[in-house]
């Protein structure tokens, strides 16, 4: 087993491989939003569906060589917002997950996994190929549709293998997906084509079913996740859960072409749409004693601040001012949500409090 951010989600017996794994190439530079953060759970809403499933024609970004755990810097072509992270441009790793992160030196992995398992060109045979050689069966390909404003980035996954199956042999099973990120209601979609997922002690790191689902700031070392929403359950009918360390969270049964799993973003109105809070700036993060709110309008007179722990209890609550004494908070990572006098929440942001 080899990929060092979905070795992980196993960690208890994969950590020592994937430290010595290499990746190709680096992700993009991302700063977080400002204006992103909600109780944990609360980001995403999840349906799933079924819709007809058509390849997309779009730039290749493997051009026919083999792969295996490249790191492709993709442009969506629009600002996409994941969890607390947002940019124009999305790394695609390994075939498997989709992230801001900078991959090769982010200690927090925030990433949206359609399948978060050892994907492989169905051709790239470890014992003999490394990354890169010609006669690559397996296309990695993106477009971005639509019009301003209603944009959708479709990444495409087309019959991919798994490492572990190519150990033994050329892969029996197949995989065919598509990675739709919405613009504005920032909505994901993951969308399955044909597929047929054989040898799953080979192919997955649970032999029930394979990993799906996103996740924010997942921590290398202990995984453990400040947010979370992973698939679990039969493949026509899974239900939207917590990561929990043992990851036993997973789909079982192969998804028909056709399903589609979405995710609906929950979160609240951008501060940068939200003209009383437009210029609102929070300082510093990390934090200690003091926490200090510039360029407060006079339409946010009477409003309040809390703070909620990454559990989603309330843990202060107070008047907005210039200046919040937050001496009497734990270290940790706390959850800041500003709400006007009539109740509107308009600002969220993640703040780490230091000792």
């Amino acid at each position: 087993m080899k990929k060092l951010f979905i070795c992980v989600l196993a960690i208890a017996t994969l950590t020592s491989v994937a430290q010595n794994k290499k990746m190709k190439a680096v992700a993009p530079t991302t700063s977080k939003s400002s204006a992103v953060m909600a109780p944990p759970s609360a980001y995403y809403s999840f349906t799933t569906f079924t819709a007809s499933y058509q390849n997309i024609t779009g730039v290749s970004v493997t051009n026919g060589l083999m792969w295996d755990e490249e790191i492709d810097s993709i442009p969506i072509g629009f600002n996409f917002k994941l969890y607390n992270m947002q940019n124009d441009t999305i790394s695609f790793i390994g075939g498997s997950y989709a992230s801001f992160n900078d991959i090769l030196n982010d200690p927090l992995l925030t990433a949206a996994a359609p399948m978060f398992e050892d994907l492989c060109d169905k051709a790239f045979d470890p014992n003999v190929n490394v990354e890169g050689d010609p006669g690559g069966v397996s296309n990695i390909s993106y477009t971005t549709t639509g019009t301003v404003g209603s944009r959708i980035c479709k990444i495409e996954v087309n019959n991919a293998g798994f490492y572990g199956e190519n150990l033994n042999g050329p892969s029996a099973s197949t995989v065919n997906y598509q990675l739709w990120l919405y613009e504005t209601s920032n909505v994901i979609e993951f969308r399955f084509g044909a597929c047929t997922l054989l040898n799953p002690g080979d192919n997955f790191f649970n032999a029930g079913g394979f990993i799906s689902g996103l996740v924010d700031d997942l921590d290398f070392n202990t995984a453990i996740a400040t947010n979370s929403n992973l698939l679990n359950g039969p493949h026509t009918t899974p239900t939207m859960v917590a990561l929990t360390t043992n990851v036993t969270e997973y789909i079982t049964g192969t998804p028909q072409s056709g399903r589609v799993y979405r995710f609906t973003n929950n979160t609240i109105t951008s501060v940068k749409n939200t003209s009383m809070a437009s210029n609102l700036q929070l300082y510093p993060n990390p934090a200690k004693d003091k926490l200090y709110i510039n360029n407060i309008s006079s339409e946010l007179n009477n409003a309040t601040i809390e703070f909620y722990d990454v559990a989603g209890k309330q843990i202060h609550v107070e008047n907005l001012s210039n200046e919040i004494n937050i001496s009497s908070l734990n270290k940790g990572i706390y959850l800041v949500k500003i709400k006007t006098e009539a109740g509107q929440s308009i600002f969220l942001n993640k703040i780490v409090v230091t000792e």
